[in-house]
Formats: C-alpha cells, structure tokens, sequence
C-alpha cells in the first residue's frame, strides 16, 4: 500500500461534466471504483464539508474514497475565518459586528437551525447575488464581495457541524466517514492510531518519537486559542457569550460522531422557536 498526494489541496468540486473531470485528474490514476485498492491518495478542501452539493459530487467520482473530518471549535473557527478575511481585505467588518450580522441572517428562520436546513434553506452559494436579493442599502457589507453572511462563506454557519457531517452520511457510508477535533492534535500518537486504523494503514515502521502535539497552549492554531478563562485570543467577552449561546441551540454532533457525551451547554441558552 503507498501514500501519496493528490497534486494540490483545495480542489473544487463542480458538477459540470468538464470540471469533473479536471478533478478527476488531480487523483489519476487512482479514482473510480476501485480508489485506495493499491494507494492512498490524500488532498485537503475545507470547503468540501459545508457546501451541500459537494457530498454527491464526491461520491459520483469517487464512491469508495474515506474522508476525514478535522473539527475545530466553531467559535475558535469563526474567528479565524475572519482573521482570514480581514488579512485578505475582503471584508472591513469587525469580528464581532460580523458574528452578529451572520447570526441575525440564520435566524431569519429560525427553525432551520434546530433542524439543521441552514445551508439548504437560508443560504445561497453566490455572495453577491444574496446580498443584492437582500435589497441592503447602499454598498454591500463586504464589498465587491458581497455579503458573506448571506452565502455559503457564513463564518458561524461553517461551525454548524451536525448539520455538514450528516449531509454527507445521506450519500457515505459511515464506514468512510470519521471526524477528530483539533483538540486531539495535542496527543499525536492517539490520533495517528485511529487514523491508520481508519484507513487501515499499519503503525509497524512509524517513529512515533516525530509527532510532534499541536494546537496546544504553546503552540496554538493561528494564535486564536491561546486566550485564557475560555475566551480565545482577541476574542471579546460579549462575542465568546454570543457564539456560545447561538451554538448551543444547533444540533450537537459530539455524541454520534466524536463517541463523547453532549457537549456542555447545550439546552441551557433560550433558544428561538
């Protein structure tokens, strides 16, 4: 068995016949029906696990493929979404002007969050086209860009992850399926055990002694989770309170995907009928 790497990370994932199979190269000659029969091809797209339509795209490519969710914490993720954004001069909102403009867009229908119809019944895929069907006065909030909040590039609504991982239940088989947090980087020899026997790999030859831990308070992911009494770096109070109520009324995954309990908090916030 080999690993390999697909020729770049971040690879769309487009249902015209042509972009497939553009796509389809990326993974040559080791797609189809008979995917990781003699390797392992990996390649990494966050976008893949939010975006509703990727799931069958996927799978009508490569059916047999394993796929491997890495979880941040959705506040933690949010923040860096945003970082992201505002060192790319994309969007001039602050951090917590857009958690707020983001929630107040999901709770247009509120009941889509409780049932997990976020991606498919309040947001669209284009960011300018939401924006301009908003009717907001004047420019839109981000620009050339659009609105952010109204599309699929929802800083809180990437976070809804119960909502994302079953979308992809509906076509994978759960077999193929396996979701960590980033949390479980900090023991790195814990986690490559479970993948390798995800993936069904052997540990025989792997020096263990290399796994270095990561995400840890000395090395944290972008600097955002080395804030202190559960806020995150830069993180005001008023947005960790925030997040934490908003996703505390949205469907909890740690149960069924992560083998843990609910997560704290859930139930405890007033929740939108």
């Amino acid at each position: 068995m080999r690993v390999v790497r697909a020729t770049r990370p971040a690879i769309p994932c487009s249902s015209r016949a042509r972009a497939l199979r553009r796509y389809a190269r990326h993974f040559a000659p080791h797609y189809g029906r008979e995917f990781n029969e003699d390797a392992h091809v990996f390649e990494a797209t966050p976008g893949y696990i939010y975006h509703p339509l990727v799931p069958a795209r996927v799978f009508a490519l490569l059916p047999a493929t394993r796929i491997i969710f890495a979880l941040r914490d959705p506040a933690q993720r949010a923040m860096s979404d945003h970082a992201m954004w505002t060192r790319q001069g994309v969007t001039p909102r602050s951090f917590d002007a857009m958690v707020d403009a983001c929630i107040a867009v999901v709770r247009e229908r509120p009941r889509a969050l409780a049932e997990g119809q976020v991606y498919t019944h309040v947001l669209a895929d284009d960011c300018v086209a939401a924006a301009a069907r908003a009717g907001e006065g004047g420019a839109p909030p981000d620009g050339g860009f659009g609105d952010l909040c109204r599309c699929y590039e929802n800083i809180v609504a990437k976070g809804l992850y119960a909502e994302q991982l079953d979308r992809w239940a509906a076509v994978f088989p759960r077999s193929q399926l396996l979701a960590i947090e980033t949390d479980d980087l900090a023991r790195p020899v814990d986690v490559m055990t479970k993948l390798c026997n995800f993936l069904g790999l052997p540990m025989r030859g792997l020096d263990t002694t290399k796994l270095a831990a990561v995400n840890t308070a000395a090395k944290p992911i972008n600097n955002v989770v080395a804030g202190q009494g559960g806020q995150y770096a830069g993180m005001s109070a008023t947005a960790n309170r925030t997040l934490a109520a908003f996703y505390a009324c949205a469907p909890d995954y740690h149960a069924e995907w992560l083998g843990g309990r609910a997560k704290a908090g859930v139930g405890q916030h007033a929740c939108p009928d």
